[in-house]
């Protein structure tokens, strides 16, 4: 069951400060290469990697997935809706020949 996260991610629920940034896209590509990739680094490899202890990526990661209630994979709707608010938000128009190279990459 896919849900719309957009009320979660509203600048209205909290603050990303930059070292929470880090510790967010660090758990988000863990959880990410372990999802799509069937040899990846291990737990102990990323936190190495990132330079935070090993039980606060295991916590993170937790909580990562809890918050999405495990449900990790995206729908192609959902995926385009975001990609084109990201575009228009940095000042570009969503490329259309690198959405078919992504689809083409996940099929």
């Amino acid at each position: 069951m896919h849900q719309n996260y957009s009320n979660f991610v509203t600048p209205t629920n909290f603050e990303l400060l930059p070292f929470c940034l880090f510790r967010l896209v660090l758990v988000a590509v863990l959880v990410v290469q372990k999802c799509y990739n069937d040899v990846f680094y291990n737990n102990q490899t990323i936190a190495y990697i990132g330079g935070i202890q090993l039980e606060e990526l295991n916590a993170l990661e937790i909580a990562f997935l809890d918050t999405l209630d495990f449900d990790i994979l995206i729908r192609e709707d959902e995926f385009s809706e975001y990609r084109a608010k990201l575009a228009t938000f940095f000042g570009r128009p969503p490329d259309a020949s690198r959405l078919q190279e992504i689809r083409d990459f996940m099929s």
